[in-house]
């Protein structure tokens, strides 16, 4: 192109399309996670869905908890818990600190616990989404009750992957100049 060569790769996903195919949402769910298998395996390869294998499953069920975890998001079906955070030697530690975690919630209420959703989120790329309604549910909304408590910190956890989102920092300056809540009571651990 324009005198340069590029060598260029493609991974392929196949799915078988039959009598029993339930639905096209059903295809392209089950290439998608033939692809992913393609790409995993090294990339530049064809995989074929095979639905009674162990890795298909958990890609299914991966891609299923994605579908959930965007539904989660519009239904605001996540719940923010607070852990206390205390020093092993308190040496006259003024104030209280709390680390504020996300739950999600499932279609009875019940609470699933991370390493139930954020692997599919970090496959799917959606942990940029969870971490701005964390973000924004802690800023925005919880700011002012924070700022009610005499030295009180929250810490958050904020994806690695977060992190590669160049509009990150303007989207937090804008939460912080549309709340009470003083940057200087928020902090921002990373996830490993």
């Amino acid at each position: 192109w324009q005198g340069k060569v590029y060598e260029v790769g493609a991974s392929a996903g196949v799915s078988q399309v039959d009598a029993t195919t339930a639905s096209a949402e059903a295809v392209l769910a089950e290439a998608d996670v033939a692809c992913q298998a393609a790409k995993a395996a090294g990339r530049g390869r064809v995989s074929v869905f095979l639905q009674d294998t162990g890795e298909a499953q958990r890609h299914m069920s991966d891609f299923r908890m994605a579908a959930r975890i965007r539904e989660t998001i519009e239904k605001g079906r996540f719940v923010l818990y607070a852990q206390e955070i205390r020093a092993i030697a308190d040496r006259g530690a003024r104030g209280r600190s709390l680390e504020l975690l996300v739950r999600m919630l499932d279609d009875n209420g019940g609470v699933l616990t991370p390493d139930t959703f954020i692997p599919a989120a970090e496959r799917f790329e959606l942990m940029g989404s969870i971490d701005r309604w964390v973000l924004g549910k802690v800023i925005g909304d919880f700011g002012p009750a924070i700022m009610a408590v005499p030295n009180l910190r929250v810490a958050v956890n904020l994806s690695a992957h977060s992190l590669n989102d160049p509009t990150l920092w303007r989207y937090l300056a804008e939460l912080f100049r549309g709340s009470r809540l003083s940057p200087s009571r928020v902090t921002l651990e990373l996830t490993e």
